[in-house]
């Protein structure tokens, strides 16, 4: 919905229905005892660059443009991860034994390599979070285009990524052919 509205009316009002959504959220969180603000800054996130994408889509009028944009945002907060946790294998299984620990208490036992996945999770959650970035670009796009007569079925068929997505996605195989090990990178 953020990317149909921002594609077709502007990101000042699809930022207004995520301020309004945003409220409403937290303050159902906050009241069902959740971690109210964790979800209110990640919901926030995402809906700033769905916001941006659906604004780049609309003034563009470029499925194409705006799913590489995407790809390269994605890429980029997998460097500024890297950069910004001084060891983010050590930062994932922090995050991963205390949600283990929880689940243990309700009753769930898992049985893991905690490293092994700690390794991975800056890369599922980068890959994960531009796998529902792209599903939003799709859905909103197709939906705006319903309303405004637009071409999203051609663009959609016609999409290609470029070369410069194409050569990251061929030195990707040539590392993870190599063997050489990239603590989930290549997930993305």
């Amino acid at each position: 919905m953020v990317i149909m509205v921002a594609q077709l009316r502007g990101p000042r009002e699809a930022l207004l229905d995520c301020l309004l959504a945003l409220v409403l959220l937290t303050a159902i969180a906050w009241l069902v005892g959740m971690d109210a603000p964790l979800l209110a800054i990640s919901a926030a996130l995402s809906w700033l660059v769905w916001a941006g994408l659906g604004a780049l889509q609309g003034w563009s009028g470029s499925f194409r443009l705006t799913v590489q944009v995407a790809v390269i945002v994605a890429l980029f907060v997998l460097l500024l991860m890297w950069l910004l946790l001084a060891d983010p294998t050590a930062y994932w299984m922090t995050v991963l034994e205390s949600l283990y620990k929880d689940l243990e208490l309700q009753g769930v036992a898992i049985e893991a390599d905690i490293r092994a996945q700690a390794e991975l999770m800056s890369g599922v959650v980068v890959a994960g979070s531009l796998t529902g970035t792209l599903v939003a670009l799709s859905l909103g796009g197709s939906w705006a285009s319903t309303q405004d007569g637009g071409d999203f079925a051609v663009q959609f068929r016609q999409l290609r990524l470029g070369l410069v997505i194409g050569v990251l996605a061929a030195l990707a195989g040539i590392v993870e052919w190599l063997g050489i090990p990239t603590l989930g990178v290549l997930l993305v």
